[in-house]
């Protein structure tokens, strides 16, 4: 396995509102898991991480490479999961992984 890395990915984070009123809704996470799939076959080239989720469902990631579909993403992801409400937050670094079997493992963000 050979490390590579990125340089200027933007990650995008999601901060779930009052999520102690979702912590246990297994059909909000069906949703989202739905939701991260359209957008990730949506947006395959732009998309390089792919969506995952953080802390149950209380906040998610992706990463990607122009700024050109965040309003999309954030508008889709609001309007598809509402009434849930998030904070989200943009960084931007450099990012590590490792090919394995045709699969990017991303060990690293580094901001």
């Amino acid at each position: 396995m050979v490390e590579s890395k990125i340089s200027s990915i933007y990650i995008l984070y999601a901060d779930m509102i009052k999520s102690r009123d979702f912590e246990s809704n297994v059909e909000l996470k069906s949703k989202q898991s739905a939701i991260f799939s359209e957008m990730e076959s949506r947006f395959s080239e732009k998309i390089l991480v792919p969506f995952r989720t953080i802390k149950g469902i209380d906040e998610f990631e992706c990463g990607f490479i122009n700024l050109d579909i965040l309003l999309e993403l954030i508008i889709h992801l609001t309007e598809s999961l509402y009434p849930v409400k998030y904070r989200f937050s943009l960084t931007q670094g450099d990012i590590s992984y490792v090919e394995k079997n045709d699969t990017l493992l991303w060990n690293q963000l580094v901001f």
